[in-house]
């Protein structure tokens, strides 16, 4: 964006906004679906499905020319994800210790776990209000995990041979999320009001192979992890026509958080735990006894609340001339606060901008904007052992 509008989106609109405008239920006026198949080295034996509706319909003493639009799509997808052959990794030095010897066995093909998918989502409106939801379920797996190790199953030691299930191997991501919204315009289309509510959920759930089944260890090494994180929060945002200038204004408020979580190793085995592994009650030195599953700190709880407003102008002060202008106070607060000048909650950011319209749909362009991210809550209270 290469005038103030860069303070209604932060650092990320340096490069550009895409703005997608999803499908009204007049657009699709019934049913659609369809039903698709393929297969190869890429994603074997895979399947889709998907089916969305939509209609708009006219209730009796409605305001105005409201209607009752309702859009909504299911789709599901199941597929076998790429099938990679690497040398299979038969013991390495555990986490956090630093990387050892690592011994490889035979070239060995992985035999991962189906991919599954179901996204469930669509919108609701009545004139200028809606809601929006998304809920997808699915599971994620693929042949390859960290260290180059395999999703095989267990080995028989008798036939010395893979058999049984494969040893779940993947990293889940769905974000949810919910979304009620107020938008109309007024005083003759001369003014806009946009308002939403939202909460979101961010899932993240792994499950991952760290040491192949093999003969030294026929079930492997595996540890899983669930993290979630939240942010619920409102926004509004507005603009006005007046004469030689277009104002935008609003503001938004919200708190994330993120839940304290912890990873597990299914093991009980106590040479093949990670270090810091906590000791079970009773367990002494010449015992020494874990407690199950070897519960570690995978991520820190915590949260931040965030305000913010803003304000651009758009002045005209001949046909072939525009001078921009912007700013935006954020602050951010809680246990993750924002660290503006002097270690200060608050951050400003401004920007500006001259066009001028020399000749004909030729134009030159000056414009100066700051911006400003903050680190995610996995970068900042992530156990980085």
């Amino acid at each position: 964006i290469t005038g103030p509008g860069g303070v209604l989106w932060g650092a990320n609109s340096f490069l550009g906004i895409i703005n997608v405008i999803s499908k009204d239920a007049e657009d699709i006026d019934g049913v659609e679906g369809a039903l698709g198949y393929g297969d190869g080295p890429g994603s074997a034996q895979s399947f889709r499905a998907w089916v969305l509706f939509g209609k708009a319909f006219t209730l009796p003493r409605g305001p105005r020319d409201w209607k009752l639009k309702v859009v909504q799509h299911l789709s599901y997808e199941t597929f076998l994800p790429p099938r990679h052959s690497v040398p299979l990794t038969l013991s390495r030095s555990p986490a956090p210790l630093p990387p050892g010897p690592t011994i490889y066995g035979p070239i060995t093909e992985g035999l991962p776990d189906r991919n599954q998918i179901l996204n469930i989502d669509g919108r609701l409106s009545y004139g200028p209000l809606s809601l929006s939801y998304a809920y997808p379920i699915g599971v994620l797996n693929s042949t390859v995990s960290f260290g180059n190790a395999l999703a095989a199953p267990p080995v028989n030691p008798m036939t010395l041979g893979l058999t049984g299930q494969s040893i779940r191997n993947g990293i889940t991501v769905l974000d949810r999320y919910l979304t009620l919204q107020y938008r109309d315009r007024f005083l003759n289309d001369r003014l806009g009001l946009d308002a939403k509510v939202y909460g979101i959920e961010f899932y993240r759930d792994i499950q991952a192979v760290s040491i192949s089944p093999s003969i030294l260890a026929p079930n492997g090494l595996s540890f899983s992890a669930s993290v979630r994180s939240y942010r619920i929060g409102g926004t509004v945002d507005g603009d006005v026509t007046l004469p030689r200038n277009r104002l935008l204004f609003g503001g938004e408020a919200f708190y994330e958080w993120v839940p304290e979580a912890t990873v597990s190793f299914p093991t009980t085995e106590p040479a093949r735990l990670p270090l810091g592994c906590p000791l079970a009650p009773g367990s002494t030195y010449s015992m020494l006894s874990y407690v199950p599953g070897c519960p570690l700190t995978f991520v820190n709880g915590t949260n931040r609340a965030v305000v913010a407003a803003y304000v651009s102008d758009q002045f005209r002060p001949l046909q072939r001339l525009v001078l921009d202008g912007g700013v935006r106070v954020q602050a951010g607060l809680g246990d993750r606060p924002y660290q503006g000048i002097n270690g200060s909650p608050v951050v400003v950011l401004g920007s500006a901008a001259v066009v001028w319209n020399f000749f004909q749909d030729m134009h030159l362009k000056a414009n100066y904007a700051t911006g400003f991210r903050p680190p995610v809550f996995n970068n900042t209270d992530s156990n980085g052992a």
